[in-house]
Formats: structure tokens, C-alpha cells, sequence
């Protein structure tokens, strides 16, 4: 995977807090850092791809094809067709993004899904808060940071 900086640090160890910046990650992703990092050891499905159109269409391909088993999180280092909500497309740049689609079975009613983003949004915000970074929630999933989109949930 050519484009990643690398460092002194043993694989699987997170980076400091606040990344490395306009420079791209310092290691690539993959499957075993993502399940150690998390502690999933196969409760969540891991997928992690080079590059890919979309990783929600990919899990909702996925989900056609046969019914999911457990969670799953699929993970790209660079998306060529994303879309945010009302089918808006936006572009990433290589290795400066945290690409990754979460697909879970809903048992309950439909109309209660949207909250679930929304509730998303909320604890990642506090999760960077509680890590120094003040970033907040604008209605009603993107996550900002200075003013400037930083992800959407």
C-alpha cells in the first residue's frame, strides 16, 4: 500500500491524537488492527478493501445477497462514488479519510432507524470531546470540527 508514511510504532498501535494531518495515516488499516483495536474478535465482521464506490452500497449488496450472520464494518482507504444524504456525492482524498459503512439487523420499527444516526452522531462527538477535540453536531448527523465537516454519521 504505497502513500503511507510510517513511523517507529509497532503495527496495531493507534496513532496520537490528532493524526498526522494533511499527511495520510501513518499505518495502513487492516482487518486484525481494527478487531484488536475494538476488541470484536469475531462478534463484527471486518472488511477492509484498498478502495471501493461505496462501502454502504457494498455492505447493502452484501446484505442482498444472503442474510448477515453478525454485524459488519467494511473499511476503505479511498471511495470513488460516496454519497452523503440526499444522494449528494462527495470525493475523498487517498489516505486522509476514515471510510467505513456499519451494517447491523434492525428488529425494530423502521421509523425509529433515523434516530439511530443521530444518536451516532452524538457519541462521536462526545468521544472526541472527552479526547480533547472540540468537535460538535450540526442537525442532523454531520460532525464538525472549526467549522468544517469532519465526518458524517
Amino acid at each position: 500500500m504505497s502513500g503511507f508514511k510510517t513511523t517507529g510504532r509497532t503495527p496495531g498501535q493507534p496513532p496520537p491524537v490528532g493524526g498526522s494531518g494533511s499527511q495520510g495515516f501513518d499505518a495502513p488499516l487492516s482487518r486484525e488492527a481494527i478487531e484488536q483495536a475494538l476488541g470484536l474478535a469475531g462478534s463484527v465482521r471486518v472488511d477492509v478493501v484498498e478502495q471501493t464506490g461505496s462501502t454502504n452500497d457494498d455492505l447493502l449488496e452484501s446484505a442482498r445477497l444472503a442474510a448477515p450472520d453478525r454485524p459488519a464494518l467494511r473499511v476503505a482507504l479511498h471511495q470513488f462514488a460516496g454519497r452523503g444524504r440526499h444522494g449528494r456525492r462527495w470525493h475523498d482524498a487517498r489516505g486522509r479519510a476514515l471510510l467505513f459503512s456499519v451494517m447491523t439487523a434492525w428488529m425494530r420499527d423502521p421509523a425509529v432507524a433515523s434516530a439511530v444516526t443521530l444518536a451516532c452522531g452524538i457519541s462521536v462527538a462526545e468521544a472526541l470531546r472527552q479526547r480533547g477535540i472540540e468537535a460538535r453536531l450540526k442537525w442532523p448527523n454531520d460532525l464538525l470540527l472549526s467549522d468544517r465537516k469532519l465526518g458524517a454519521s
